[in-house]
């Protein structure tokens, strides 16, 4: 028979258990939970050629009987799509990507053409019906206008954003497991991390007088709010949005005369709205913008901090390339280093996209002939 010291010494082992065992229920209770929320707490493991389960943008969870080998996508998904080696699978698409030559010649030679995304992307019911996709990637803004046609026809639609930082890497999970291409999946997030890792420990230790304050437009004289594409890139970026209604996700004009009293440090146009795929001069956006009148006496003009950036750069799964472009026209003696052309040719090189000629950034930078990244720096997560 046990002591009472034994007896003691018994009882508290069994608690300790007990709270350990409490402890891990607790754990798989809610690791249970945050597979019910969005693409960015998916943590669902797929088993390959087993029945896929995956939660879009939306939040909804999309059950498919096995990996998807006949998908129409749309945009940036197609995109996406290349990038992580599953072209090949999309078997009807936009017209806009279709005259793109270097997206064209990453798919399959019998991909359909399914009409114009413009004029608000509205969907052929028709087409779409008749081709039998075992998945429809669909933008998340047309989600409202399209959701009577997609249950009329029983399609599975996988809704997506396909731009932005905060959801990219989150996207090509899901899409890797969509498609069975997790190892494609996976090369793009770790591109991702790699230069985003990098743009955070380099502005990891940043002052309050070293940050900025930004006038970021989209299309003409339309700023960009805290919470847009752009407005992201900028904060990601430790920058200062003069533009300071915090709850204002749309973009909108504002007067001259309200520019003139924020006098911006710094003017980011992001230029590519009307000719996505097709060569511009951002150049002449550039002459646009700084002629603008009384522009001359902003700050920003007088100190030759304008700079416009192509819409490829920071609305498409290429937007790390372009936060790379902007922290070094931000923080020019940070990133002294750091050739934004080159981490976009890698981005060509890696994901097969977007190679076509276009003035992508305005000012140019000057050639750089240091090593692109730091031995000492973490650049994977």
């Amino acid at each position: 028979m046990p002591d009472n010291n034994q007896k003691v010494a018994i009882s508290i082992s069994l608690s300790v258990v007990g709270v350990m065992l409490g402890f891990l229920l607790l754990l798989i209770f809610f690791s249970g939970c945050m597979q019910q929320t969005g693409v960015s707490n998916n943590t669902i493991t797929n088993v390959p050629d087993q029945p896929v389960v995956v939660n879009d943008m939306l939040g909804n969870r999309i059950v498919l009987a096995h990996p998807a080998e006949r998908i129409i996508a749309r945009g940036n998904a197609v995109l996406m799509l290349i990038a992580i080696g599953s072209g090949d699978k999309i078997i009807g698409t936009d017209q806009e990507i279709l005259e793109r030559k270097d997206i064209r010649e990453n798919l399959r030679p019998d991909v359909i053409n399914i009409g114009k995304t413009g004029g608000g992307g509205v969907l052929n019911l028709e087409t779409v019906s008749q081709l039998k996709p075992d998945v429809h990637i669909a933008y998340m803004g047309s989600f409202a206008r399209n959701a009577d046609k997609y249950r009329a026809i029983n399609c599975t639609v996988f809704f997506y954003q396909g731009q932005g930082l905060e959801t990219l890497n989150d996207e090509a999970y899901a899409l890797g497991e969509i498609t069975g291409n997790r190892e494609g999946a996976q090369r793009y997030i770790q591109f991702n991390r790699k230069y985003q890792d990098l743009v955070e420990f380099r502005l990891a230790n940043i002052t309050h007088d070293e940050m900025l304050t930004i006038y970021g437009e989209s299309q003409e004289y339309y700023v960009m709010p805290p919470k847009s594409i752009g407005g992201q890139i900028i904060a990601d970026l430790h920058g200062i949005n003069v533009y300071e209604n915090q709850n204002s996700t749309d973009s909108q004009i504002l007067s001259q005369e309200w520019l003139f009293t924020k006098d911006p440090d710094v003017i980011i146009k992001i230029e590519g709205w009307e000719g996505w795929g097709r060569p511009f001069s951002i150049s002449s956006t550039y002459e646009r913008i700084t002629n603008r009148t009384g522009y001359n006496n902003l700050t920003a003009v007088k100190s030759n901090r304008v700079y416009i950036i192509h819409s490829e750069l920071t609305h498409t799964p290429m937007a790390v390339v372009g936060e790379v472009y902007l922290a070094k026209a931000l923080y020019p003696d940070k990133f002294a280093d750091i050739d934004p052309e080159a981490v976009r040719q890698e981005y060509i090189r890696e994901f097969h996209v977007s190679n076509y000629t276009a003035e992508w950034f305005y000012p140019p930078f000057e050639p750089v002939s240091a090593a692109l990244l730091h031995t000492d720096e973490p650049v994977n997560r």
